[in-house]
């Protein structure tokens, strides 16, 4: 099922002996499109810190009760490596989180998760005990991969042929894979606004300094596009529609 990434805030999250705290938002990989990482808010009212968490490591995901259930101790989570969440999070730098929790890393295999497409599918690699069973030359740590967040994403400007179209405003994603499937435009102006689907996979450039998204469309092409309503799932009759609506491939194939 296609879900909100707007969604996930807030959502509590259950360690094994205990709670770690709230998603805040999520970080993305600026290749593939999928989430790595839930950012989680720990810590009480006067002390607050910021881990991330991926959806390796999550073992059940409760929409109604707006709870996630991880495979993780709260003293795993507290000491694993500081990460500065305002800033794009580097390959190095997952690399020493990875080392931490003795997991296999993500991108080691041909799939979007390890061997396969989700993430369970990481553990299909063999499993490690010591860091120094990762080896180094398999990592690719200097890989140009940056990871970028969904709340600093948001507000981004998408730019069609005849200039600004929309602004980013969410983003929908497959619960299974985590991978995301499109970004929510929204469009008009503020008095009278609507939101349509875009997959990211569309886009001619994305430039993350300037905050723009460019996509070769005609500007009408976007703004004639089936609306999207929160309230509605989107499912395929509904991505077929959008589609064929831009004349281009399903976002899933």
């Amino acid at each position: 099922m296609l879900r909100n990434v707007g969604h996930l805030e807030n959502f509590a999250i259950r360690a094994t002996d205990g709670d770690l705290g709230r998603v805040k938002e999520c970080y993305f990989d600026n290749e593939d499109w999928t989430i790595r990482y839930l950012v989680v808010e720990t810590g009480g009212l006067f002390q607050k810190n910021r881990v991330l968490i991926s959806p390796v490591f999550i073992d059940e995901v409760s929409w109604p009760e707006k709870k996630i259930r991880v495979n993780l101790t709260c003293q795993q989570v507290r000491e694993s490596p500081d990460i500065d969440t305002r800033v794009p999070i580097s390959r190095h730098q997952e690399v020493e989180l990875y080392r931490h929790y003795k997991a296999p890393v993500y991108w080691a295999g041909y799939g979007l998760w390890g061997t396969g497409m989700h993430p369970e599918d990481v553990f299909a690699l063999q499993r490690p005990h010591r860091k120094e069973e990762i080896p180094a030359g398999d990592i690719h740590e200097n890989s140009p991969t940056e990871l970028r967040s969904t709340a600093i994403v948001n507000g981004y400007s998408v730019l069609a042929a005849r200039g600004s179209v929309g602004k980013v405003s969410d983003f929908i994603f497959d619960e299974r894979t985590w991978a995301i499937r499109y970004l929510v435009v929204s469009i008009g102006s503020v008095i009278k606004s609507r939101a349509v689907l875009l997959s990211p996979r569309w886009a001619r450039e994305i430039n993350w300094r300037q905050k723009m998204i460019f996509v070769d469309m005609e500007n009408a092409r976007i703004e004639d596009a089936p609306t999207y309503r929160q309230e509605e799932p989107v499912n395929a009759e509904y991505e077929e529609r959008l589609a064929e609506h831009y004349d281009r491939p399903a976002s899933w194939k």
